[in-house]
């Protein structure tokens, strides 16, 4: 491995910039995936039956998240010395960082990026990932499911407890067509509030999203520990600048993809 780029963001827009740097032909890698549907930048996909994220993001996913681990950067840079890649870039549209260690590694270059208006930025994550709908009960354990693996790492107790305590209530809400949206199941999986929101408090997730979305862009435990690139307003971004501060050149296929991606934020930031 001759460099890796690492690029970081509390909502989704990390997976964004790094497809735009994946466009450069120096990069040998695709974990950034520009999928079909209302949000090509995800790494999850519409489609509950369909896993498309590589392992090796999973694995990262599950070495940054964990709080107070002392583990979490040796397993970090256990993982990275797996990959044979020589230019490898990433950046998940889920997964927060917790490690609070520096991560030092000549060879890794780390970005921090946001939108300069964080209220704007709030309101697009809601439009593209949290007012997603679901396709069916199927759809509902299915995101049980991946919450349960994908941040709790099939913690059996856990499981256990999320299930006896909310399956039951999400399955009366289905059943009177009254569980319809993701932000439902995301104020029990990802929020203090840790219960299902019902259809009429939907004004109160957003206000709750904007406040942490707010927070998390003055501060978050990435910035406050890593030496990083920082990005303080995508859609303005420098990519000659950025592409100086890695080494590379500048090409076509980035300022495009570039384009694409502020047209899709104009698109879906309207209701």
């Amino acid at each position: 491995m001759k460099q890796f780029v690492y690029c970081y963001n509390n909502t989704f827009l990390a997976a964004p910039v790094a497809y735009i740097l994946q466009q450069n032909s120096i990069v040998d890698t695709e974990f950034c995936c520009n999928t079909e549907g209302p949000d090509p930048y995800d790494l999850i996909g519409e489609d509950p039956s369909v896993t498309i994220v590589a392992p090796f993001v999973h694995e990262f996913i599950r070495a940054i998240e964990p709080k107070h681990d002392p583990e979490g950067l040796p397993k970090l840079n256990a993982l990275l010395s797996t990959q044979t890649f020589d230019i490898g870039v990433l950046g998940t549209s889920y997964g927060v960082w917790n490690i609070e260690e520096k991560w030092e590694q000549k060879n890794i270059n780390l970005i921090s990026c946001q939108l300069a208006d964080s209220a704007f930025e709030a309101k697009l994550f809601f439009n593209v990932y949290m007012d997603r709908g679901f396709m069916g009960w199927d759809d509902i354990l299915e995101q049980f499911r991946r919450h349960c693996r994908d941040h709790h790492y099939n913690d059996k107790e856990y499981k256990k407890t999320i299930y006896k305590n909310n399956i039951d209530f999400a399955e009366e809400l289905y059943n009177k067509n009254e569980l319809l949206y993701k932000w439902q199941l995301e104020t029990l999986f990802h929020s203090s509030y840790k219960e299902i929101f019902t259809l009429d408090r939907e004004n109160e997730i957003r206000e709750y999203l904007s406040k942490i979305v707010v927070g998390n862009n003055k501060l978050n435990t990435f910035r406050r520990t890593q030496e990083y690139y920082h990005i303080p307003d995508i859609l303005t971004m420098d990519l000659e600048k950025l592409c100086d501060y890695l080494g590379w050149k500048v090409e076509k296929d980035m300022y495009d993809e570039f384009e694409y991606f502020k047209r899709y934020v104009e698109y879906n930031i309207e209701e």
